[in-house]
């Protein structure tokens, strides 16, 4: 901390007018996050439950302890905000990407007598968040939460830490910590920022159970006519079972746009999805083209045909799949 100096700023003023009129207020930042309550990426945003903690030195703030009568002087919740708004200085910290006001749940102003300050807080806050989804729904982010100053230039405070961010575990059905977190420290438009970065990673197996394996499910199914003779069932018929596995996939299309904003790029599902409607119309191709055969008397040419598809399509298609997710997640 800095060494007690006389100061010559208004004392009237004290609330307003940084402590340190010739350098910069050094404010010490830290950031606990306690629990992610929700990530919604359609409205692009996190809500989070943590701890805002800030400490500094005013040297303004400076008592005698024993004609006090107490160690230090503390305040609480809705003391806090009367002292600082009207008595102390403070930083002037908020969320620079909040949607909306943080809450406050409880806070706490600690004053030692050689004028050290040590601002505490609970908050809950949304958060505003850019998703990149293109590799949803094995996707992962990382999400960044931007503590400012909001009258203070970097000029009058800078913002550092001397902790390293605390570990952060948290994992629900769908989502997990991936890394420890991390806070920095920098300037934005001439004021202080610190932000604090914490990676998460989805877990995709309810995807996987309930949407990607039921359409590689019904697109097999869909393959079932290659197993048919064209003796056996008529091409009405086995065009019935292709549209009806096309609609199915059109439903399956629209449940899975309802869970994400409106998108410029394709995300892997979607990837998935574009390769079923087309092997689907290349399943339609393949009949009507068998059918043609039939039609001109070449049977047996049709009958290859069926027997080159049953191997040839599922291999296609399932390699496509595999190519798609590894390019996309692991390249």
């Amino acid at each position: 901390m800095y060494s007690l100096s006389p100061v010559t700023a208004q004392d009237t003023n004290q609330h307003l007018i940084p402590p340190y009129i010739d350098e910069a207020t050094i404010v010490y930042i830290d950031v606990y996050i306690n629990d992610i309550l929700a990530i919604d990426e359609k409205m692009e945003t996190f809500d989070v439950d943590g701890y805002l903690l800030a400490e500094w030195s005013d040297p303004r703030q400076v008592f005698d302890a024993f004609e006090f009568g107490y160690d230090f002087k503390i305040y609480r919740n809705e003391m806090v905000q009367d002292v600082i708004t009207d008595e102390v200085w403070w930083p002037d910290l908020y969320l620079v990407n909040a949607k909306g006001n943080r809450e406050i749940i409880s806070s706490l102003l600690l004053i030692s007598p050689d004028g050290d300050m040590r601002y505490e807080e609970k908050f809950k806050a949304t958060i505003k968040q850019a998703f990149q989804l293109e590799n949803f729904p094995f996707d992962s982010h990382q999400l960044v939460l931007t503590i400012g100053s909001f009258s203070y230039t970097d000029y009058e405070v800078i913002f550092t830490s001397y902790k390293e961010a605390e570990v952060f575990e948290w994992q629900t059905n769908e989502w997990i910590v991936t890394d420890s977190g991390e806070l920095n420290f920098n300037s934005s438009y001439g004021y202080p920022v610190a932000q604090y970065f914490l990676g998460i990673s989805r877990l995709p197996g309810f995807y996987i159970s309930k949407y990607i394996f039921p359409l590689v499910l019904i697109i097999t199914i869909s393959w079932s006519v290659f197993w048919l003779g064209y003796e056996s069932i008529d091409i009405a018929d086995r065009l019935g079972i292709i549209l009806t596995s096309v609609l199915t996939v059109v439903a399956f299309d629209f449940v899975s746009s309802e869970t994400l904003p409106r998108l410029s790029y394709h995300t892997i599902l979607d990837w998935i999805m574009i390769l079923s409607y087309v092997v689907l119309s290349l399943t339609v191709l393949e009949t009507l083209l068998g059918y043609r055969n039939l039609k001109h008397g070449v049977e047996d040419r049709a009958n290859k045909i069926d027997l080159l598809s049953r191997y040839v399509f599922p291999l296609v298609y399932y390699v496509a799949i595999l190519s798609i997710i590894i390019y996309k997640v692991l390249l």
